[in-house]
């Protein structure tokens, strides 16, 4: 199995090679009045350097600090006097800080507004005094070297256009990554309103985003590999919402924390996403390693492609962050050549996924894979060596047309011999 980290995954951005964080982390310490402050100080040590910051306001009238804490490593959100407000304030400090984690330091023991500020967010809650599992230098350490540990890689699949076979691109490309490194894969449904991954399994809606949401504050590998959905092929699932009230109540945070979480766990995740980057989703295009912004050979799809390039060249998305053109229904006869998506686009393109709208189509409405089934077809071959080329893996040897007529009829007269001899 080629794990997180494997040399074979170098071409997709080997985390190994990411900016890791300084050797000094910088802790901001919101809401403590300055006696406390020496104390953190003392306690720390040589584990970060504090910056004292008072704690955000529901009015939002004091906004000169927000622009640091996004700098921040970590942020001790010193609660003592006023618990009941602890899962709220986490909340604004999640808002102004995405990804940051933020650990409460309080002196309110009830169970209930523990569980909501994880809910609301929080990476770990200490109580006071503040000794034995409660230490703050020992959880400075626990959650930063959780944050720095090698990351798996998200890919998110998206269009900009309906009908360009993003879910079919999606589903297929997790199914090959299994099979080619061994990983931990895990196709994420997207999709929070209208998720379909379940139709084109043929499966009933399992553990989804929102049931997830609920339970990262006692997430673990153990739980998570329990819950989520796992194909006969070997990687796994997570579904959309079940329900619009579901996917109604996840937000753009709550995505940034699930996505972050599931990392810690799975080589790669493949995110399915909608056409539109919504709020919600926009922060797992915003932390993707890589983008695969899919598009087919018509006029309206090429514009709507170029368009999105541009946008995301304008927010900046270059070096690490790679957006990759993929030309999925892919004819060599088409009228609009690559070469034309290429000038239009001002953007090569990285991969091109052949015609084959029957063999898909198919496969998608008896709830199979492409492996499965239409393993030999073009558009199978073109997934598996998209897969091959994020991951690293070199491609099979070379089989001649003779071998594979061979090897076919090897397997049908296997299957199919022994019921005719019944």
């Amino acid at each position: 199995m080629i794990g997180k980290g494997g040399s074979l995954r170098t071409p997709a951005g080997n985390p190994a090679d990411r900016p890791r964080r300084p050797a000094r982390p910088v802790a901001f310490l919101a809401g403590p009045d300055e006696a406390f402050a020496t104390l953190v100080r003392e306690w720390i040590q040589d584990e970060a350097d504090i910056v004292s910051v008072p704690l955000p306001s529901s009015s939002g009238g004091d906004r000169r600090h927000e622009a640091g804490l996004r700098t921040a490593d970590i942020i001790l959100m010193d609660v003592r006097q006023n618990g009941e407000e602890a899962a709220g304030m986490c909340r604004r400090l999640a808002v102004l800080a995405p990804g940051v984690p933020i650990i409460g330091l309080s002196d309110d023991n009830h169970p209930d507004r523990i569980l909501a500020f994880y809910r609301a967010g929080g990476a770990d809650y200490l109580l006071s005094p503040f000794s034995g599992e409660h230490r703050i230098d020992e959880a400075l350490r626990r959650v930063l070297v959780r944050e720095q540990s090698a990351a798996g890689e998200l890919v998110a699949v998206t269009s900009g256009k309906g009908g360009q076979g993003v879910t079919t691109i999606a589903l297929n490309l997790a199914d090959r990554l299994h099979a080619v490194t061994g990983g931990n894969v895990l196709l994420v449904d997207g999709k929070l309103r209208g998720g379909d991954i379940s139709v084109f399994l043929d499966v009933e809606d399992g553990y989804s985003l929102e049931d997830l949401r609920k339970d990262l504050p006692r997430l673990d590998g153990d739980f998570l590999f329990s819950a989520l959905h796992r194909h006969a092929n070997g990687f796994y699932v997570l579904f959309a919402p079940s329900d619009v009230e579901g996917a109604a109540r996840i937000r753009a945070a709550d995505m940034r924390r699930m996505t972050t979480a599931l990392r810690e766990w799975m080589d790669w995740i493949i995110m399915d996403l909608p056409l539109d980057f919504q709020e919600t989703t926009t922060p797992v295009v915003d932390d993707a390693d890589r983008i695969i912004l899919v598009t087919q050979q018509t006029v309206p799809a090429v514009r709507n492609a170029a368009g999105n390039l541009r946008l995301f060249r304008e927010i900046g998305f270059s070096g690490e962050k790679k957006v990759d053109l993929l030309i999925n229904r892919f004819s060599p006869k088409n009228d609009i050549s690559e070469d034309d998506v290429q000038a239009a686009c001002e953007q090569e393109v990285f991969a091109a996924v052949h015609n084959d709208f029957i063999s898909a189509n198919a496969a998608a409405r008896n709830g199979r894979l492409l492996s499965e089934d239409y393993a030999e077809t073009a558009v199978a071959g073109d997934i598996d060596r998209l897969a091959r080329r994020l991951a690293g893996v070199s491609p099979p040897a070379f089989r001649s047309g003779r071998t594979r007529l061979r090897d076919k009829w090897k397997s049908l007269t296997a299957k199919f011999v022994p019921k005719i001899l019944r």
